[in-house]
């Protein structure tokens, strides 16, 4: 709801700023430290936006604080902990971004793709596909470099973030749309009468 919203956004200073943001746990397979290291080649070269980690829990929690205080990122990148309600604050968002070194379906880029949040993450497991034909950036696992300037070019690119949105939700749409599915399940088991 939009009180939830304005809440969140005065909470971690989001007014006038772009919004960068992840959800994931803080595990070796989300790969966190390259995300800040990403965050951070971003922020040697603007200082317009707030990098947002939803999520907590994971074996390198303690590692990614000491990095983000390391790199002297706490303005910057913001640990945002679990929230209940989280498909609301895809609506602050202006680009998703998953480091993932594993990765199986990559529900939250789904999320991201419903609420037309341009997407730049890495290739790893199921995000290669979810990401094809335009629909997301896409990076090689543990390049922050790639990241960050991934990142730069979703948030710099307003033709660039129309196209990613458009041809995320076609895709959604034609996957994953219940009705769509439905006739696809009709179509497969119709089709061995």
């Amino acid at each position: 709801n939009a009180d939830h919203l304005q809440a969140f956004a005065r909470e971690h200073e989001l007014d006038g700023r772009r919004v960068l943001a992840t959800a994931a746990a803080l595990t070796a397979e989300k790969d966190p430290l390259t995300l800040i290291d990403a965050v951070h080649a971003l922020a040697q070269r603007r200082n317009d936006f707030v990098f947002l980690h939803l999520g907590v829990g994971g074996s390198l929690e303690e590692a990614a604080h000491a990095r983000v205080r390391e790199l002297g990122l706490e303005q910057v990148y913001r640990f945002a902990g679990f929230r209940e309600g989280i498909e609301d604050l895809y609506r602050l968002m202006d680009v998703f971004v998953l480091s993932s070194r594993h990765e199986a379906l990559g529900s939250s880029v789904l999320d991201a793709f419903l609420y037309g949040v341009p997407v730049v993450a890495t290739n790893a497991g199921g995000l290669a596909d979810l990401l094809a034909d335009g629909r997301g950036l896409v990076s090689e696992v543990g390049d922050a470099a790639a990241l960050a300037a991934n990142m730069m070019r979703a948030l710099d690119d307003p033709a660039l973030r129309a196209t990613l949105v458009e041809q995320a939700q076609r895709y959604v749409q034609r996957e994953h749309d219940p009705a769509a599915m439905a006739q696809r399940y009709l179509a497969l088991y119709g089709a061995g009468r």
